[in-house]
């Protein structure tokens, strides 16, 4: 093999499967959610801009317990239902999901409300009404966004990616934007309260057009339904307490900052740097739309082999060609992105920096995580999941009372480099899938093992 003639750029397939008009469609949708934060940091101090990001917090780690794995299950499992037209699976899955879902979230409210009347006249300030901490209303609006997850999942397993962006990145920053600009004009204080009642209604409003955007021959609902128990046990539980601990491993730095930092204006500055800093992620958000729907149809069997290898090198040379693009305005220029927030935000500059280049090694490497659960690894992800996040719990328990949110952006940064380096060294382990060429040298091709295979 002369390494020479190995491609490691192949710029026909960086634009390939329409991959750069679901990341503009995705970018201009996040730019508009972004928008709503600023609006929202420049109208409340920023202790409550931090007061708010809990809540919100509270109510995506309270959804991903709710949701079941819904987005993973959907693309992987929904495309073969729908190919062979099997409306029976279909109709079942999502009955059963919005059956759970609705289930567990109100199981999660009930807890919440009996721990919160428990405290309320101990003086433990987060759960003390007369405080009005705006996690008591997030904790209800967590079925609505439990079924906002599950809609798009189904609109992409149809083959109609674009819908379910355009709907998800745009449906959301429509509404919440209009609240912002109509709730002064009618005479009222934007307050965290209000926003989050926002997003409620725009969870709402998606998961309707969702539904009026899917194909004829795709029902959510027949009369005849089919259920496989053995699929949410065998894989949604395991996907679902990974995507769990995936989240509460994004909010460890803000909520240890909450519990330990000395300044509550801490949480809303390390909050306005990590809404930046997730720009970067756009075109992961975007593309994982339309490559693991591809993956769910070989990934498994050894025949399937060289197409797997094909979709993970184009899907990395993807990611990485559109993550630097958006970065570089962002590295170079983060005390004018901050300042957008407002002027109290700009001192931070270094910050975005650390959380940024955080953000852009997950958002070139990240998706191995994803393919290993696909390819039949849901464990595997769930143990690295649960041991970085440990990990950063405990740099920030060192690194919070000395640095305060610089100390939670460290910790950040390090167990993102641990994380996205164990996926990627799993998938070439133990599948043999090397990111970044369409076809390994066999030099770099260790022996492959069996993948297990997932309930069918």
């Amino acid at each position: 093999m002369d390494i020479r003639r190995i491609r490691i750029v192949e710029w026909d397939s960086i634009f390939a499967g329409g991959a750069l008009v679901v990341v503009l469609i995705t970018a201009i949708g996040t730019l508009g959610d972004f928008g709503v934060q600023i609006l929202l940091a420049q109208s409340v101090s920023v202790a409550w801009y931090g007061d708010y990001s809990i809540a919100y917090a509270v109510l995506i780690l309270g959804g991903i317990v709710a949701i079941l794995g819904a987005d993973r299950t959907c693309m992987r499992f929904l495309p073969g239902y729908i190919e062979r037209g099997d409306t029976a699976h279909v109709a079942g899955f999502c009955l059963l999901f919005v059956a759970l879902s609705i289930v567990v979230s109100l199981l999660i409210v009930a807890g919440f409300a009996i721990v919160h009347y428990a405290l309320d006249d101990r003086g433990v300030s987060f759960f003390d009404t007369r405080k009005g901490h705006p996690v008591l209303l997030s904790v209800w609006l967590i079925p609505f966004y439990a079924v906002y997850r599950l809609a798009p999942g189904v609109l992409s397993a149809a083959h109609r990616p674009v819908g379910a962006t355009i709907t998800t990145r745009f449906g959301v920053p429509l509404v919440t934007a209009a609240a912002v600009l109509l709730i002064p004009f009618a005479g009222f204080k934007i307050t965290p309260e209000a926003m989050l009642a926002a997003f409620a209604l725009s969870f709402l409003l998606v998961s309707i057009a969702v539904v009026m955007l899917l194909p004829r021959d795709v029902p959510v609902w027949c009369r005849d339904k089919s259920y496989r128990s053995k699929l949410w046990l065998g894989v949604s539980l395991p996907i679902m307490i990974g995507a769990f601990v995936w989240k509460l491993n994004g909010y460890s730095g803000m909520i240890m900052l909450e519990v330990l930092g000395k300044d509550e204006a801490q949480v809303g500055l390390f909050t306005a740097a990590t809404a930046a800093g997730a720009l970067v992620m756009i075109p992961m958000t975007a593309l994982t739309a339309t490559i693991l729907p591809r993956l769910g149809a070989i990934a498994q069997g050894e025949e399937n082999y060289a197409a797997r290898q094909a979709l993970y090198g184009q899907a990395t040379r993807q990611l990485t060609f559109f993550t630097v693009v958006v970065a570089l305005p962002i590295l170079l220029l983060p005390e004018q992105v901050l300042g957008l927030f407002g002027s109290d935000y700009q001192a931070v500059g270094g910050l975005l920096i650390v959380i940024a280049v955080t953000f852009m090694i997950t958002g070139s490497i990240g998706i191995a995580a994803p393919f290993l659960q696909f390819c039949g690894y849901e464990k595997l992800i769930l143990y690295v999941t649960i041991g970085s996040t440990l990990l950063d719990v405990v740099l920030c328990t060192f690194l919070v009372p000395r640095f305060e949110a610089y100390g939670a952006a460290s910790s950040f940064l390090v167990r993102g480099l641990i994380a996205d380096g164990i996926a990627v060294y799993a998938l070439w382990r133990f599948h043999g899938l090397v990111p970044f060429v369409s076809k390994a040298p066999g030099w770099l091709v260790p022996v492959r093992a069996s993948a297990p295979d997932g309930p069918e």
